[in-house]
């Protein structure tokens, strides 16, 4: 279930320019003052300028990377960003996944993962660069009722969940694209920021076309179907 196109808000759009245009290299366009988008393998993301007064979004979404260049994606990240350390490392590894991940901040306080699991695409390079991001594979949805919205998310894409299935966190999707459907305040990991909802819109390949707003949060869902129009 790959995320084909990400909608997230920020206050602080022309950091977040330099960080993702300039700093991570990523390919984008400058849309307007107040939108841009960059590529980020199969996922375009946008960032808009924040529409809410008196709130500051913060997100969390992860990056899909090759499984054979995780030791030199962290040497490349770590020439650009400061990434995020617990108890002296900055690596976390995932047993469930087979899977190790990288985490920074973006200027507006995003929390960005760098993940290479298993299952990930092998690629024939001894060199990282933003070429090998592959893809955003993971974004936060954040609710009161996790198993609720787990539930319509599932009946409404026709996805499973992926690995982990409880009150507190549960994951739609499968490898290539998962929703994590969080509780509000539960922890980020590698951070101590709290789960707070914050609008977005997803657009996710599927094998159904709708779309549909999530009742009583700001978040829009789409899908493409097959790769292809609804």
């Amino acid at each position: 279930m790959k995320i084909q196109d990400l909608k997230l808000y920020t206050n602080q759009i022309e950091d977040l320019k330099t960080f993702y245009l300039d700093i991570l290299e990523l390919p984008g366009e400058v849309h307007s003052s107040t939108m841009f988008s960059v590529q980020v393998g199969w996922t375009r993301v946008r960032f808009e300028e924040n529409p809410v007064a008196d709130s500051t979004p913060v997100y969390h979404f992860a990056i899909n990377i090759p499984s054979n260049l995780f030791d030199e994606s962290k040497k490349w990240l770590s020439e650009r960003v400061d990434l995020l350390e617990k108890d002296g490392s900055s690596e976390v590894y995932f047993k469930f996944w087979e899977a190790k991940a990288l985490y920074a901040f973006d200027p507006a306080g995003n929390i960005v993962e760098w993940i290479s699991r298993k299952e990930n695409e092998i690629v024939h390079s001894q060199h990282f660069s933003h070429r090998h991001m592959l893809g955003v594979s993971e974004i936060g949805l954040v609710v009161n009722d996790v198993q609720q919205v787990s539930r319509e998310l599932q009946d409404a894409i026709g996805a499973g969940t992926y690995s982990i299935d409880n009150e507190e966190m549960s994951m739609v999707g499968d490898p290539a694209g998962v929703i994590i459907v969080t509780k509000i305040d539960r922890t980020w990991l590698m951070t101590d920021i709290p789960a707070a909802v914050h609008p977005m819109e997803i657009t996710v390949e599927s094998n159904r076309c709708l779309r549909m707003d999530i009742k009583g949060y700001p978040y829009k869902f789409n899908t493409i179907f097959n790769g292809g129009g609804c």
